[in-house]
């Protein structure tokens, strides 16, 4: 997204249109239709979605079928609030969520929508040996032609007492050489990221800051009569880690009840400087220190890919516009884009922190997992629905137009499901959820499906949702504790 990022925890679950809404209600999002693209002037970035900070639950590899004790993720059946890891297959360890997307306008594949047997489509089902199936492209970040920081200093600042200093300095230290942050960063035209000199303040943090004043302390710090915060150039990001005991505010919302950091960018004479706020959280017991580093790697990939967000010159944000309703759900942002996911929170192996993926258009248009760097040991696969109509919606008060399936209010009408996985795998399993909406109704012909089957998906309008002008709803595919997630939109 061309904007300010706020990370702050929420889920694809049966609060997704409640709580994300909600949240963008809160802090007045507003989106600008601009050439089929939107240019974000406040976006809400996603720390936590599921994939941490609701409930952190155990999960097997792609092919073991083994689910967790709360799988995480939109459209799942599980629920349970275990806090454990599971395996990546590389050494990592991966932190899934404890959230799903059910109740009753969720259907799982086979499910009927008048309550009748599943009709046969006539679609061929029949599997394919070539690797991956054709299916319709993934959404494309967008480049608006702004800088990056191509060779990142990360600065950390930390007030008088805090005892996570010297591990966040250390996690600052270390990030920038990881194979983590080279996986979701280089291919944006960003380098190694460095630590410049820690800046240990001798003064107490505030117990109530907004944002507007963090922008002023901060321009003031970098006035040239603060020697230890150094000379501020277009590479550096300064991250700046409140404590628990300070609550921060922006625009209307509250640091650990609506987000957990963001980053922008201060005017500083002729600099533009950018900068990450890091409230000092704890999502659903997952811990101050996973919290903040989860967030704190959002941010920093965000920043570096997109430093100066609230200019007329961002860089990497906003998705291409037959798929703007990934980022009406998802918001539009390297990190947003894969934050939901319930994979996307891990810590790499030999970097013992808890850092979120970020979406990669290379991995995304080789059919691999887009969120990068991707997870060894795992056989990406998902269920595409063939859109091919433009369609109207209504967001935020801006029209636009992207490519959805039109279906007037109280018809239905079937659309094609493309399934494909990047290498062999055994067949997963398929859901639908109009995202706890109440406006739709699905059907599937099979229940399940694999590499290059053609399933049918007939929807139903019940109703309009006001909200988008339209329905957006999510294909799940599921196969044990790992889920796979396609939106799509309906347009009335």
């Amino acid at each position: 997204m061309a904007a300010r990022a706020v990370a702050y925890p929420r889920v694809l679950d049966g609060e997704i249109l409640a709580g994300v809404a909600g949240v963008r209600e809160l802090s007045r999002v507003a989106y600008v239709a601009l050439s089929m693209r939107f240019t974000r002037l406040l976006s809400l970035s996603a720390f936590a979605l599921f994939a941490a900070y609701g409930s952190v639950a155990c999960s097997g590899t792609a092919d073991s079928g083994q689910a967790g004790p709360d799988d995480g993720g939109i459209g799942g059946d599980d629920s349970g609030d275990a806090v454990d890891a599971g395996s990546t297959g590389d050494g990592a360890t991966r932190h899934d969520s404890g959230h799903d997307i059910d109740g009753g306008t969720t259907r799982d594949g086979g499910g009927v929508a008048d309550g009748g047997a599943a009709r046969d489509s006539g679609v061929d089902s029949g599997g394919s040996q070539t690797y991956p199936a054709a299916h319709p492209p993934m959404p494309v970040l967008q480049n608006n032609g702004g800088p990056v920081l191509a060779h990142p200093k990360i600065t950390t600042v930390t007030f008088v007492g805090d005892t996570m200093a010297g591990t966040l300095e250390a996690f600052a230290a270390g990030i920038g050489a990881t194979s983590y942050w080279s996986g979701a960063t280089a291919e944006y035209g960003v380098g190694a990221a460095t630590a410049g000199a820690p800046v240990h303040l001798t003064e107490a943090a505030p117990s109530n800051i907004d944002d507007s004043a963090i922008q002023s302390w901060l321009a003031a710090k970098l006035d040239g009569t603060h020697p230890e915060f150094g000379t501020p150039d277009a590479n550096s990001l300064y991250a700046i880690y409140y404590p628990s005991t300070t609550t921060v505010t922006l625009q209307g919302i509250t640091s650990c009840q609506q987000f957990g950091g963001y980053h922008n960018s201060i005017v500083l004479g002729a600099k533009q400087i950018a900068y990450a706020v890091l409230p000092r959280c704890d999502w659903g017991g997952q811990g101050e220190l996973d919290t903040t580093t989860g967030s704190a790697s959002h941010e920093f990939v965000e920043a570096a890919t997109d430093p100066l967000p609230l200019t007329s010159t961002p860089a990497y944000t906003g998705v291409d516009a037959d798929h703007a309703v990934w980022e009406m759900i998802l918001l539009g942002e390297d990190g947003d884009l894969c934050a939901q996911f319930q994979d996307s929170f891990y810590k790499p192996n030999g970097f013992n922190y808890l850092v979120q993926r970020a979406w990669s258009n290379a991995s995304a248009s080789g059919s691999h997992d887009p969120c990068a760097p991707s997870l060894s040991g795992q056989v990406y696969f998902n269920s595409a629905p063939v859109l091919n109509d433009t369609v109207g919606f209504n967001w935020q008060g801006q029209a636009g137009q992207t490519k959805g399936v039109r279906i007037p209010v109280g018809q239905s009408k079937a659309i094609e499901l493309d399934l494909y996985s990047e290498a062999a795998t055994s067949a997963w399993n398929l859901q639908a959820s109009d995202l706890q909406s109440g406006t739709l109704r699905f059907a599937f012909s099979q229940p399940s499906g694999s590499n290059g089957d053609k399933i049918t998906l007939t929807i139903t309008v019940l109703s309009q949702n006001a909200q988008y002008g339209g329905e957006p709803f999510a294909i799940i595919s599921s196969k044990g504790s790992v889920k796979h997630y396609w939106f799509g939109f309906v347009g009335n």
